[in-house]
């Protein structure tokens, strides 16, 4: 297959559904002369008549019929194909690594993503809080839209998780508590 094949069937197909070259020409943005031409040049290729012409009008012929019968659902995937990965190019999508503070992420980040998750379905956003020196991985559960309500629910860790961090953080705290009890060294004097 040619490359220009795919044109000149276009420009056909166009041509048939128009029953028109002023017309088809419009829709393609093209002179009525060149799809003219087009459309020739593809009829002397395949050595067939595709469209009767007269000054009147225009009408498929057998041979024209089948074409379209056969060619055009093939190019209607082939440009509803082409639109599509059209869109992804317009719509965000992937993976996004955020690790911010407690604060930030409360204030303004969380209320961001409440807003933006709906819109951008294909974003997955990782997060992490800095909390007192520590990261801590959260979970963002799938945002539910309740009517116009949208609610972005967050869970930090599982309750082992959870469990085991409070463990970490304590830790410090208790070893000081701890040092803060034992009774003061004598002094000597």
């Amino acid at each position: 297959m040619r490359r220009s094949d795919l044109g000149e069937l276009a420009a056909f197909l166009a041509v048939a559904e128009e029953r028109s070259f002023t017309r088809a020409a419009a829709r393609l943005g093209t002179s009525q002369s060149a799809l003219s031409h087009t459309v020739r040049a593809l009829e002397e290729r395949l050595e067939i008549r595709l469209l009767n012409r007269t000054t009147r009008s225009v009408a498929p012929t057998p041979a024209g019929e089948r074409l379209i019968r056969s060619v055009g659902p093939r190019l209607e995937e082939i440009d509803a194909e082409l639109r599509a990965l059209g869109e992804l190019r317009k719509k965000p999508a992937g993976a996004i690594r955020i690790t911010t503070g407690e604060l930030a992420a409360e204030s303004t980040l969380l209320p961001a993503l409440t807003k933006l998750l709906p819109r951008y379905p294909d974003i997955q956003v990782e997060l992490t809080i800095e909390r007192k020196g520590k990261q801590v991985p959260v979970k963002l559960s799938d945002v539910n839209i309740d009517g116009k309500k949208i609610a972005l629910t967050v869970q930090l860790m599982t309750p082992q998780e959870r469990s085991a961090l409070l463990e970490r953080i304590r830790e410090p705290y208790e070893s000081a508590a701890a040092a803060n009890d034992a009774p003061a060294p004598a002094r000597q004097g």
